[in-house]
């Protein structure tokens, strides 16, 4: 594996979605959502796997590599500091490392992927004022060695 692509679906429409997918030849989407269900249908979990197929694109839903509400909700509200933040999901994404890593290793052979949640931005940007979970993940799966770079579609 070599490049991770980070792409956020807010303020975006599906056929957006997937056009920027095709431009930058992603063969698999891994939506690293805890809940994958969104208030746009298109973007719950069976309608995604579903759109994206149509499109040859695969899917893979890896929900370890999400954020509980609970600890979501606080952080997104500023009610926990980033680095407090960052430290936790580090050692949530560890305790299940048996699980996520094979699939994502999998996924990489298939060819470009790129890790899916809600934020469109992964650093914090305009009003969006938090760093998404997955600026933190793409920088992990590199120091892991499991993609040598990482490139966010904004």
């Amino acid at each position: 594996m070599s490049v991770v692509l980070t792409i956020g679906y807010g303020g975006r429409s599906l056929d957006e979605l997937v056009k920027l997918l095709e431009e930058r030849g992603v063969k698999v989407v891994v939506d690293v959502r805890h809940d994958a269900r969104s208030a746009k249908p298109e973007f719950s979990a069976r309608s995604l796997e579903r759109s994206l197929s149509a499109h040859g694109i695969d899917y893979v839903r890896l929900s370890e590599l999400g954020v509980p509400k609970a600890v979501r909700e606080p952080y997104v509200r500023g009610e926990l500091p980033f680095e407090r933040f960052r430290q936790w999901y580090l050692q949530w994404i560890e305790g299940s490392r048996e699980k996520w890593e094979p699939k994502l290793r999998e996924a990489g052979r298939k060819g470009p992927v790129a890790l899916l949640c809600a934020e469109r931005y992964p650093k914090p940007h305009g009003t969006q004022k938090h760093h998404c979970h997955r600026d933190v993940l793409a920088d992990h799966l590199i120091g892991l060695g499991l993609f040598e770079k990482r490139v966010d579609v904004v």
